[in-house]
């Protein structure tokens, strides 16, 4: 099998490894060639993001070490492959949600910052697009929780990505879990920022009227990921535009009767 008859997004959903493609050197030749195009040609991006998640996935890499980059935070990225597998992400940057707050599914623009105090370590996560901090995993880190990663020399931003990598493999930081609440759980000061996009949200009891059904379902529906719904402030609101793609839906291919509600 070739890379190039696949697309990125068959590759994730059917677990596709090197070992299922052609020589691995044919594969890197393409990547060295598309990478080698000039400015004024079609960049072949396509095969660039195949390629790279491949290689992320081979060696199980969950953060790009070489993006760490020092501001007021360090701030690294996660993998293509981790943000897709791991976050259960979109494969396409241009895929955005139905409804009133617009997030990027890809997760793309998410960074990790780790503030270094010496022997304690803070972790937050944050979309710069999106405006607000919020902490990551168990947020502080004492310098003992992994100093057996590396050695000193490594530097405590590098030692605690290894930290962060172990934990998000072995299920203690649920990555899919952390991205979806940052989008979804909003606090007073995300609020705030997004302003108007707030007023296309209805309550459960909207939802469940404008569906005729109750709220104890619509709140089914949000845990199925029929809807989209939101926290704000502590209160459960639902995005008016995913309630009216429901709607339609609806119209058109009836209410489902039994089992989990199609998407």
């Amino acid at each position: 099998m070739r890379i190039a008859d696949v697309t990125l997004a068959e590759i994730v959903d059917a677990g596709y490894c090197w070992e299922d493609f052609e020589p691995r050197k044919d594969a890197i030749e393409a990547l060295a060639e598309a990478r080698g195009q000039s400015a004024d040609s079609d960049f072949d991006i396509d095969s660039v993001l195949k390629v790279a998640y491949l290689s992320e996935k081979e060696e199980d890499e969950i953060i790009d070490v070489e993006s760490i980059n020092r501001c007021d935070f360090h701030s690294m990225e996660l993998t293509s492959y981790a943000r897709l597998a791991y976050g259960k992400g979109s494969c396409s940057w241009n895929e955005r949600a139905l409804g009133a707050i617009d997030y990027d599914r890809s997760f793309d623009d998410i960074r990790i910052l780790v503030e270094d105090m010496g022997d304690i370590c803070a972790v937050y996560i944050k979309d710069y697009g999106f405006g607000y901090i919020k902490p990551f995993g168990e947020c502080l880190y004492a310098l003992e929780d992994f100093e057996e990663y590396a050695d000193e020399e490594a530097g405590n931003v590098l030692r605690l990505s290894l930290k962060l990598e172990d934990d998000i493999r072995s299920g203690v930081i649920d990555l899919e879990k952390e991205l979806y609440d940052y989008y979804h759980e909003l606090p007073e000061t995300a609020i705030k920022i997004l302003g108007d996009s707030l007023n296309d949200l209805v309550t459960v009891q909207e939802a469940a009227d404008a569906l005729g059904v109750s709220a104890a379902r619509v709140k089914r529906m949000l845990a199925d990921g029929v809807l989209d719904g939101f926290k704000c402030g502590g209160r459960l609101k639902i995005s008016k535009a995913a309630v009216e793609d429901r709607i339609r839906y609806i119209a058109e291919h009836g209410k489902p009767t039994r089992g989990k509600a199609r998407k």
